[in-house]
């Protein structure tokens, strides 16, 4: 699992570290940078992936923007020259060791191709070098041009003569190319690179016909009957009998089917009411939208073919609060047996009671703006209640404002 996230001069983040959990939870008022946080993960997924052109991106859930709109509009913090202030550095951490590294940088104009671009994380120098220290940071950007020049081949006279300041900046360019492959190695084992941001739509939900640039399904919901047909399989039974069970969150659910005699070009669900047996079937398309989102969020957790680190962007659309707490209290347990790693979102105070604050693999954040605008994060322990006093319900403690993430503007 990843175990932490830095992220640092992505849109209203400056300087962010987040701790994860199996599942973690963001709440906090409109526009506190909830999804922002999101999207920087997605953002580094795609770049352990290699996939940094635009419509990559957008497929990915993430909200791309003018280019200086996706950096900090914050002023650039105290940094060395060979750090690269203006890019954004994104970081993935499993345990003591990063996992992947990157700092990236939109491509210039003239390449004529929306996208970005991106490195390995420099290294910090060693800054208590005195030659580093007195040496003007427009010189040692210049050396470090003509360094990555000489590496491909252009200046090779450079290696020739002995330069303190060359050998440093080029010892700094061969860890970077290590932190690199290291990078490479990490995606390979954690899946990074397949992280998406899911906010599932009513109407994707429902036209089965529709696909996603991203198989098995898109982060709107386009292709959930695809991915139900692989739940078919002889390997997936008991994963179909557990979506089955886990469909029950709704009161009137009795089964639902794929016709085996669909035509070319048929998408089809038949869905039965307990009420009324099968008498009557539903299809996807006359079911409440609400028994489609539980459907598309406990296919994504049961589906072998989904990835292993993903995020929900405002998991209570449409549901009954009720709903909320029962479906979070499963999500948690699917996720911890069939390895998941999700981040969630949220408005709704009820889906908070589906959280056991109990267990380190379950966390929950408050998100806010600080005073100076910058997107900031609270870990949230367990209420304590007073002497002689019930449990105080996380519900009740986020409505009295007493673990944040409420507007405090009126």
């Amino acid at each position: 699992m990843i175990s932490e996230i830095t992220i640092q001069n992505f849109k209203s983040v400056e300087d962010l570290t987040l701790p994860l959990g199996r599942v973690t939870v963001l709440i906090g008022e409109n526009g506190s940078g909830k999804s922002n946080i999101l999207e920087a993960i997605a953002f580094l997924g795609a770049a352990a992936a290699n996939k940094l052109d635009t419509e990559f991106l957008v497929s990915r859930g993430i909200r791309v923007t003018d280019a200086a709109l996706m950096r900090s509009a914050f002023p650039p913090r105290n940094v060395h020259p060979l750090s690269d202030a203006n890019a954004i550095h994104l970081t993935a951490r499993n345990g003591n060791s990063a996992a992947a590294d990157f700092r990236l940088t939109p491509l210039p104009q003239k390449e004529g191709v929306p996208g970005w671009m991106s490195f390995p994380r420099r290294p910090e120098p060693d800054v208590s070098s005195s030659l580093l220290k007195t040496t003007p940071a427009s010189e040692v950007e210049k050396v470090r041009k003509l360094v990555e020049d000489s590496l491909k081949g252009a200046v090779p006279e450079l290696f020739n003569t002995k330069n303190d300041l060359v050998d440093d900046i080029v010892g700094q360019l061969l860890l970077a190319e290590k932190i690199n492959q290291q990078n490479l190695e990490a995606e390979q084992r954690l899946g990074l690179g397949s992280f998406l941001i899911y906010s599932p739509e009513n109407t994707a939900l429902r036209r089965f016909e529709q696909e996603g640039q991203i198989q098995p399904i898109g982060i709107r919901g386009e292709g959930l009957f695809k991915m139900l047909q692989t739940f078919g399989s002889k390997d997936n039974v008991p994963r179909l009998i557990e979506l089955k069970h886990c469909l029950e969150l709704t009161g009137w659910f009795l089964d639902f089917r794929i016709p085996e005699n669909l035509a070319p070009g048929e998408f089809r669900l038949l869905i039965y009411d307990r009420f009324v047996g099968e008498k009557v079937t539903l299809d996807q398309r006359s079911a409440n939208e609400g028994f489609l989102f539980l459907l598309f969020y406990f296919s994504l957790f049961l589906s072998p073919l989904t990835p292993h680190l993903f995020a929900i962007d405002n998991v209570d659309a449409s549901l009954n609060p009720s709903l909320c707490a029962a479906l979070m209290a499963r999500l948690c347990e699917l996720a911890a047996k069939y390895d998941k790693q999700v981040l969630v979102t949220t408005h709704n105070p009820a889906l908070l009671d589906g959280l056991n604050l109990a267990d380190s693999e379950q966390r929950l954040f408050a998100v806010s703006r600080n005073e100076d605008g910058k997107t900031a994060i609270r870990r949230i322990q367990p209420p304590k209640p007073r002497e002689g006093e019930a449990p105080l319900k996380l519900s009740h403690a986020f409505l009295r404002g007493l673990i944040g993430g409420l507007p405090k503007n009126f």
